[in-house]
């Protein structure tokens, strides 16, 4: 047993179902009673910056953030609104303070926390596949992947605010 435990959640713990995701496809939603399970294996700070989070609407989105509150786990990645979402977790173990922040770089369109709509934190990256033989057509391309400038923006922001709090900062 561990004094920090923590987890990435690719499901919503909720009893409602508002919709499937646009595929049709997704994990089932896990019932409130499977949240013992979580307790049982003792984790305290729960990753829910998922590209599930909001597969069953937003009511089961925000049951599942609520139904881990109130069994003491925490949340990170993920909230009401974008202010929220980017909230890190800090846990005092022992003395030495350990911050949390997490980001979802599989965003789906409307998954991300906004102003005014809940979601998880994005970490978006663009990808261009560049032919390197243009004379030979078929040949292997160069892959070449770069981060959303504002969400790499957000992240150091939040990175440099959480580093001055905390003694150990996990993402």
């Amino acid at each position: 047993q561990g004094n920090v435990v923590t987890g990435a959640l690719e499901s919503v713990i909720s009893d409602r179902c508002g919709y499937l995701d646009s595929t049709g496809w997704g994990p089932k939603p896990c019932a409130p009673c499977n949240i013992e399970a979580l307790k049982e294996g003792n984790f305290n700070v729960i990753c829910f910056a998922s590209n599930n989070c909001l597969d069953y609407g937003p009511e089961a989105f925000s049951d599942t953030i609520q139904n881990l509150k109130e069994n003491n786990i925490h949340v990170v990645g993920a909230g009401n609104n974008i202010e929220e979402a980017r909230k890190p977790v800090i846990l005092d173990i022992n003395g030495t303070k350990i911050g949390f922040l997490a980001y979802n770089s599989i965003c789906f369109k409307g998954y991300a926390a906004r102003e005014d709509a809940p979601g998880c934190v994005p970490m978006r990256a663009w990808t261009l596949y560049h032919q390197t033989e243009p004379e030979q057509p078929g040949t292997p391309c160069e892959v070449v992947t770069w981060a959303n400038k504002e969400d790499l923006r957000n992240l150091l922001e939040d990175v440099k605010k959480l580093r001055t709090q905390v003694d150990v900062l996990c993402m």
